[in-house]
């Protein structure tokens, strides 16, 4: 140690004895004096070879400048501890990183002796750091490539990072945006599904998906939070949403025109097939001219099934006989039918006599003669059976001005048409208890007993 004095303090000796901490000391030159035995047995020096060899020979080249300007820092500000960073070569190559603090030794009067150095091995430390930031380079050169667009904000709404698909989605630049909090940049945020989707992840910290429209573009956005943090991915799904919406449109054309179709036939079909059903010698008589009922059944049938088939390919189901509970047909005195088809109005009430022998049948071909008719006779029990299709006033009017006028009589709606729509918003009148399809047949009005 020559003429160096150190003090013989506890805490000295402790330090110099240490298996954690390395103490070297050199003199102003940068030549080594002394090195404790955790020194010497981390990076396998001999002390014939290291004790009067210079410091920097013992450092990689890029590490010579920063030790020097640290030596100067010590020497112009003298009693102060300076940080740096160092990495040594070992004999295999590998590289060890240290963190020192350097410190000058003074003599008796003050005047500078050498350098003292205490450090700590960083290696782990530093490997981890090291795998964090290219992990953390390849993340950035990723989110920049990518389409989404990405941000992050911290809890203060602030922007912190964006990427080039952010940029280009709202036409801006990072100085324009990089900390800056999100609602002075775009003060209409607030009043954003998005604004109370960022504040539940952030509050609930648990991540958010929604797709919300801006300015006529729609975005699917993810949120995932931190702590203090949140990070945001979104992509402009416009053309997807728009095809979607084109689907739909064609599919519902698709679909009214199925059921356009097949209300206009069915409603043919069922004038035939009530009539077979209701007088099979006369229906052959006029229909066929001699051909065998039966095989009007048949073709009846096989109509019917290829309607069922193309509804079937559009995902509509058969409409069920929907009763409503607790009505009934056996106690009602009179039965109005209000249809503009002739031969419904001529065969129905035949159907119903069937079941209802004693009943008061009663036809109406308009809106307005119905209507006239259960107006001026009131106080009967009496059940409706209603079309929807008229080529004036609908059903669907005679429904609301019968709602209007507070009338009770329970209405069946007898209908060709299979759109579950319509059975759904007939349904909703509470007068209505029942949607039947047509053709009008025993089965179905059992279902009303």
């Amino acid at each position: 140690m020559d003429h160096f004095a150190y003090s013989t303090s506890e805490t000295l000796r402790s330090l110099l004895q240490s298996d954690l901490y390395y103490v070297v000391v050199t003199d102003l030159d940068g030549n080594y004096r002394y090195a404790n035995s955790h020194f010497f047995k981390r990076f396998k020096y001999e002390p014939t070879e290291l004790i009067g060899s210079n410091c920097l020979q013992t450092i990689i080249e890029k590490d010579w400048a920063r030790c020097e300007e640290v030596v100067r820092e010590c020497l112009h500000h003298r009693g102060r501890c300076i940080p740096i960073t160092l990495t040594k070569p070992m004999p295999d190559g590998k590289m060890v990183y240290s963190q020192w603090e350097f410190s000058t030794l003074t003599d008796e009067d003050g005047e500078p002796q050498g350098i003292l150095c205490i450090g700590h091995d960083i290696t782990e430390k530093q490997a981890a750091l090291n795998n964090y930031q290219e992990y953390a380079q390849q993340l950035d050169t990723v989110l920049a490539s990518v389409t989404d667009g990405f941000f992050v904000l911290d809890r203060h709404w602030r922007f912190l990072r964006v990427n080039q698909a952010f940029l280009e989605a709202f036409t801006t630049t990072e100085a324009e945006v990089i900390g800056y909090p999100l609602m002075q940049l775009y003060p209409p945020f607030q009043n954003f599904r998005a604004y109370k989707a960022f504040e539940k992840a952030l509050r609930d910290q648990q991540a958010v998906k929604f797709e919300e429209e801006h300015q006529g573009r729609w975005f699917a956005v993810s949120v995932y939070p931190s702590l203090e943090h949140l990070t945001i991915f979104f992509q402009n799904i416009t053309e997807r949403r728009l095809a979607e919406q084109q689907l739909k449109q064609q599919l519902e054309r698709i679909r009214q025109f199925s059921f356009t179709t097949s209300h206009e036939l069915r409603h043919e079909i069922a004038k035939i097939q009530l009539l077979w059903q209701a007088d099979s010698t006369v229906s052959q008589a006029r229909l066929t001219g001699g051909a065998d009922s039966s095989e009007i059944g048949q073709a009846i049938e096989s109509i019917q099934r290829i309607l069922k088939k193309l509804n079937e390919q559009l995902n509509v189901a058969a409409l069920p006989y929907v009763p409503s509970p607790g009505f009934s047909l056996q106690s009602v005195e009179e039965v109005c039918f209000i249809d503009d088809d002739q031969v419904m109005n001529t065969y129905n009430p035949r159907i119903v006599q069937r079941l209802l022998p004693a009943a008061r049948l009663l036809t109406f071909e308009t809106i307005e003669e119905g209507l006239s008719h259960l107006r001026e006779h009131s106080g009967v029990r009496r059940c409706i059976f209603l079309d929807l299709n008229f080529p004036g006033r609908s059903g669907w009017d005679f429904l609301e001005a019968y709602r209007s006028d507070d009338i009770q009589d329970p209405i069946v709606i007898l209908s060709s048409s299979i759109d579950p729509r319509e059975q759904e918003r007939a349904l909703r009148y509470p007068m209505v208890v029942a949607f039947l399809t047509k053709p009008l047949n025993l089965e179905q009005l059992h279902s009303l007993f």
